[in-house]
């Protein structure tokens, strides 16, 4: 028997759960928690929550005991002496935080994080404040845990006389890139080495484009201008630059910053829309810094890319922007023509056409009936709509152009699912 509050909710359609019919309590191998109606009707079947694969015939229903006077929420038994309160989980994580390493530590940590995760989803807001906190602590220390794990399983490797020093660091390892260094095209700040590339990246950073870069390129840290007032509540940081804030009703307080935001498995419901929030910038472009392109030889090098400058093949040599979703520029525009039409950007060299890793999946959802309004072409995947102006969108390609086509003290309401409710806003209010 499943214990739920009767004020607890899908987190897809937001509709109260029933011992019976379409809105019938039904769990997932993932653990998460939905309508059966909802589950089912998922196309591709992804949990919404952690993004994780599910076949239709893994969905189980729940018996539910409905109560409204139940305030201790029924949790697996985890660890011996876990008790299912704030109080209680709270003084469970903090004696897990001090406790030592090793696989066995990690798996009690890995089994405490998903009764919590059981826990927030139906408790009341005072509890979820309180263990908010020691949730995002207990996330921290079970990735450093999984971080130390896979190094000492990793082989010892003797480096080479000719092995190559990145200027980068990897973010699964921690660890300095020696040689071949991946660049993920769709994070602001995100690489990887060869090893944890093959072994970790399908797993802890799925579907995102990546880049092989084979020489030392020195790609500048993303540009600081201007603080917000505000800390993400994923990782903890302040926030530069731009800020996502949630402006679904359940969530009064809730920011990101654009790191955290990129994840390729999202760190707050996807069904919940993001206001982007961005400053102007009027500061004069970053002269470009990337490094001067070395005369290739005889043979052409087709990349199978157009530029998006002359609309020409790019040949021997392509330059990937790493701010935008998919821009590309061949020598000669990038030469002359991106300082000025695609400026304060930063740029990789591209030598070899199989250096560029294809989506790790080919599912594109389109936002039926809306146009860019600037691109005049279909909107897919994401969707950034005014509100400032009664009826402006943007598509992801357009947004993030480094010359904005929409005013940037306009806030966008990021949407990246096409069934989200829009909020009502009132014009005029801040």
């Amino acid at each position: 028997m499943f214990t739920i509050l009767d004020t607890s909710t899908c987190d897809i359609c937001e509709h109260g759960f029933t011992d019976g019919g379409p809105h019938t309590a039904s769990v997932i191998p993932c653990g998460h928690v939905m309508c059966h109606a909802c589950l089912t009707a998922l196309t591709p079947s992804r949990c919404p929550l952690c993004r994780a694969a599910f076949s239709p015939e893994s969905i189980q229903k729940l018996h539910c005991d409905i109560r409204s006077d139940f305030t201790v929420v029924a949790q697996p038994d985890v660890t011996p002496g876990l008790r299912s309160s704030a109080p209680g989980l709270k003084e469970q994580i903090t004696s897990l935080l001090n406790a030592s390493t090793g696989e066995d530590h990690l798996r009690r940590c890995q089994r405490l994080q998903t009764a919590l995760d059981g826990f927030l989803q139906a408790c009341n807001a005072d509890e979820s404040n309180l263990l908010r906190p020691y949730a995002r602590a207990l996330a921290v220390h079970i990735n450093g845990l999984e971080g130390a794990i896979l190094e000492q399983s990793r082989p010892l490797i003797v480096r080479e006389q000719s092995a190559l020093d990145q200027p980068a660091t990897c973010d699964v390892c921690n660890h300095r890139i020696t040689g071949v260094r991946w660049r993920c095209q769709d994070c602001p700040d995100w690489d990887s080495c060869s090893a944890c590339y093959s072994t970790s990246v399908p797993t802890a950073h799925p579907e995102h484009r990546f880049v092989k870069i084979e020489s030392r390129q020195h790609i500048p840290a993303p540009k600081r201008s201007f603080r917000h007032r505000a800390r993400c509540d994923a990782c903890d940081k302040e926030i530069w630059d731009i800020r996502y804030k949630c402006t679904h009703p359940n969530c009064p307080n809730f920011d990101l910053c654009a790191a955290c935001e990129a994840l390729p498995k999202p760190v707050h419901p996807i069904s919940h829309p993001l206001l982007k929030l961005r400053t102007l910038d009027t500061s004069p472009p970053a002269p470009n810094t990337a490094p001067v392109p070395v005369p290739g030889s005889s043979s052409r090098v087709d990349h199978h890319a157009w530029c998006n400058l002359c609309r020409a093949a790019i040949l021997d040599v392509r330059w990937k922007c790493l701010e935008c979703p998919d821009w590309d520029a061949c020598e000669a525009c990038y030469n002359q023509l991106v300082p000025t039409r695609h400026p304060t950007h930063r740029f990789v060299r591209v030598d070899d056409p199989h250096a560029i890793s294809p989506h790790r999946t080919n599912t594109r959802v389109q936002h039926m009936r809306i146009k860019c309004d600037h691109c005049q072409g279909n909107v897919y995947d994401v969707r950034f709509k005014c509100m400032h102006c009664p009826d402006y969108d943007l598509c992801a390609k357009c947004e993030a152009l480094p010359i904005k086509v929409h005013p940037t003290n306009h806030p966008l309401l990021k949407i990246s699912d096409p069934a989200t409710a829009l909020p009502f806003i009132p014009r005029g209010r801040t």
